[in-house]
């Protein structure tokens, strides 16, 4: 089985997109294989493609669920890696890095 190559199908969807710009679904498959993959913050920005393009119904209101879900674990995920590497220290409330 092929390695997913995940440059390579976000530009096969640029691609279909271009030549119909009513292929939300292709986003939506992007996003789907970038979910099971785990790549959240793939899995979010196709989904966000997707519905740009999904004229809306019970359709778009799944994928917009399905991109809060995604934002919610790459908020998750985000903070796991803040915890890494702040060693567990929280900082202060209202204080960011600037990365």
């Amino acid at each position: 089985m092929p390695v997913l190559d995940m440059a390579d199908a976000w530009r096969l969807a640029e691609r279909a997109a271009a030549f119909d710009p009513q292929i939300g679904s292709v986003w939506a498959i992007i996003a789907e294989t970038a979910a099971e993959n785990k790549r959240w913050r793939d899995a979010a920005h196709a989904l966000e493609k997707a519905i740009a393009l999904t004229p809306p119904g019970p359709g778009r209101t799944r994928m917009q669920a399905a991109l809060n879900d995604a934002r919610g674990k790459v908020d998750a995920m985000t903070a796991e890696e803040m915890k890494k590497v702040t060693g567990g220290m929280s900082l202060p409330p209202g204080l960011k890095l600037p990365f």
